[in-house]
C-alpha cells in the first residue's frame, strides 16, 4: 500500500484539514503523521500544512497558527488594492515572515521523506511542482529554502504579490491543481513507478461553497467592475478544479481514494477569519463521524 496526503488550498478554509489531521495524529499513540503518509502533497494554504506534516511539526501548533494569525495576514489590506485588479489585496510580508518562523533555513534537501509543493511560473506560463529530494534526478529544487517553496505555493494570485525563487517567478499552485491529488497520483505511478492498485489517497478539501453568481443577472454587465466580482471569480474557479481532481480521482482509483471535505449553501471566502472557529467546529465534526473510516483506509 502506497498512501498519499492531498491537502487543498482554500486560505483560512484551511484549519478544516488542520484540525482534521490533529486529530487524526492524536489517536496515532506517538506515531508521527509523517510515517503513516509515503506522499504528502498540498497546494496553497495546503502547502504550509503538508510542509509540516514532512517536518513534522505538531498540528496543534498549526491549528493555533490559523486562529492566531489569520487576523494578522489577512487584516489589513493594502490600500487602492480594487479587489486585486490594481495590486494584491494584501501585503505578502505578514505570511512570509510566519512561514519563516515556522520553517527556518531548512531546504528542500532536507526534508525527510516525499514532499510534494505545486506552484505557477508566472514569468514563463508554465506550472512548477517544489519537490523534495526523493529521487537522484530531482537536482534542481535542492537548495530551495523550504520557506520560500511554501510562500510559493501560497502566493494566491489577487492575494498576494508572487515569490521570485531562483530564475523563476512563482505564485499560487492552485491556478491548476488547488485539488494536488492527482499530481500526486501521477508523482506516484508515472515517477515513482508505483502499482496503480497499491495507492491509496487520503484528500482532504477546504469546503465548496453554493453562492457565486446570481441566475438572473444582466448578461450585458459582466466585467470586472460590475458582474464577474473578481474574488469571487477566484473562489468559482478553485472549487471548479477541486471538483474536477475529486471526480478523476473516484473514477480512476474508485474506493481507494477518501475524500474528507464539507459543502455550504453560502460562499465560502478563502479571507474570511470570522469564519475559523465555525470550520474548526466543521472539521470536529468531520472526523467524529469519519474517523473510524479514516483510520480503517489507512490501516492504522
Amino acid at each position: 500500500m502506497f498512501r498519499i496526503l492531498s491537502i487543498d488550498g482554500g486560505g483560512v478554509r484551511g484549519i478544516f484539514p488542520a484540525y482534521v489531521l490533529k486529530q487524526l495524529s492524536d489517536t496515532l499513540n506517538g506515531q508521527s503523521l509523517r510515517d503513516v503518509f509515503d506522499l504528502v502533497i498540498g497546494t496553497s494554504t495546503g502547502g504550509i500544512i503538508a510542509a509540516a506534516v514532512a517536518q513534522d511539526i505538531p498540528l496543534q501548533r498549526v491549528v493555533e497558527l490559523y486562529e492566531q494569525e489569520a487576523p494578522t495576514i489577512f487584516g489589513r489590506q493594502h490600500a487602492f488594492n480594487g479587489s486585486g485588479i490594481i495590486r494584491s489585496r494584501y501585503p505578502a510580508q505578514p505570511l512570509r515572515d510566519l512561514i519563516n518562523n515556522i520553517f527556518g533555513a531548512a531546504t528542500m534537501r532536507d526534508v525527510p521523506g516525499r514532499l510534494v509543493l505545486p506552484c505557477t511560473d508566472v514569468s514563463n506560463g508554465n506550472v512548477f511542482v517544489i519537490k523534495s529530494a526523493y529521487l537522484a534526478s530531482f537536482v534542481r529544487d535542492l537548495d530551495i529554502r523550504l520557506a520560500d517553496a511554501v510562500a510559493a505555493t501560497t502566493a494566491a494570485p489577487m492575494f498576494f504579490d508572487p515569490i521570485k525563487v531562483k530564475e523563476y517567478l512563482l505564485a499560487d499552485g492552485a491556478m491548476w491543481a488547488n485539488n494536488p491529488s492527482m499530481v500526486a497520483y501521477t508523482e506516484a505511478v508515472g515517477k515513482l513507478g508505483i502499482a496503480a492498485d497499491s495507492v491509496r489517497i487520503l484528500s482532504l478539501g477546504t469546503g465548496t461553497g453554493g453562492e457565486y453568481y446570481d441566475v438572473g443577472a444582466d448578461p450585458l454587465a459582466w466585467g470586472f467592475g460590475t458582474g464577474w466580482k473578481t474574488l469571487r471569480l477566484v473562489n468559482m474557479y478553485l472549487n471548479l478544479q477541486s471538483r474536477v481532481a475529486e471526480n478523476s480521482t473516484r473514477l480512476l482509483l474508485g474506493d481507494r481514494s477518501l475524500r474528507i471535505t464539507f459543502k455550504e449553501a453560502g460562499s465560502l471566502p478563502l479571507d474570511d477569519v470570522s469564519s475559523i472557529p465555525r470550520l474548526k467546529g466543521k472539521a470536529a465534526e468531520a472526523f467524529t463521524y469519519e474517523s473510524a473510516k479514516i483510520r480503517a483506509f489507512l490501516n492504522l
